[in-house]
């Protein structure tokens, strides 16, 4: 992702690692993902591969530098669409699928990639990750969340201690929660997750009748910078 931001599935096989490969769905050169999937036999977590459309998103870190702060944006989960019902690989992106051109611009992304580039383009950095590492679906994939937040807020613990960051927004109420127990109060920014389903919420929140990507990206913006700028 250095690189190359906008890369697809067989250039990120090449570069990521070599038992990286596409979903069996993916049967023909015009389909299109954000994704690649990597078998869970091969790591520590062999055992979830009893599991299905099991997400990972890979901790991403936009415009590092020393002249201004990084903001962190973090969600619950990776979440994974039912289209990976029938996969026992883990399936592998980044947070909001922000590596992808194709999907930064779709309905579904534009609202997350309008508040980081914005962000970015005012010389901020920005890290995004996810409080639970995993998303897992199945019969007993609760269980496995529960046995393993500890680990999953160590790994939270030792990236807000890395990034270091001005401000912690927390995209949902989950998100707030495991900040606010690892990190305490003083520098977390919660705001409602801005996914289609919480589109409602969001207008009563913040009292406004346009609903759209480029209005929610203004609002949370202006959100984010007011802090800043304080």
């Amino acid at each position: 992702m250095t690189k190359k931001t906008d890369s697809n599935y067989v250039e990120w096989q090449d570069n990521f690692t070599t038992i990286a490969k596409p979903y069996s769905k993916y049967n023909n050169d015009n389909d299109n993902t954000t994704s690649i999937c990597i078998s869970a036999l091969n790591t520590k977590f062999a055992d979830i591969s009893e599991y299905n459309r099991i997400g990972l998103d890979l901790p991403t870190w936009i415009n590092i530098n020393d002249k201004k702060p990084t903001i962190m944006f973090v969600a619950q989960d990776p979440l994974r669409s039912e289209y990976y019902d029938t996969c026992h690989d883990i399936i592998v992106s980044s947070p909001f699928g922000v590596q992808d051109k194709e999907h930064r611009n779709s309905r579904h992304g534009e609202v997350y990639f309008s508040i980081f580039s914005e962000l970015v383009e005012n010389g901020y950095g920005v890290y995004l990750t996810d409080t639970n590492k995993f998303f897992l679906k199945s019969e007993n994939s609760t269980n496995f969340t529960k046995n393993n937040i500890q680990n999953y807020d160590e790994i939270l613990r030792q990236e807000i201690e890395i990034v270091n960051p001005e401000i912690i927004v927390a995209f949902g109420k989950q998100a707030q929660h495991s900040v606010s127990k690892i990190d305490g109060d003083k520098r977390i920014l919660y705001l409602i997750h801005p996914s289609g389903a919480a589109r409602g919420h969001i207008k009563k929140e913040y009292d406004t009748f346009d609903c759209s990507n480029k209005k929610i990206a203004e609002i949370y913006i202006s959100k984010v910078l007011s802090l800043l700028t304080k």
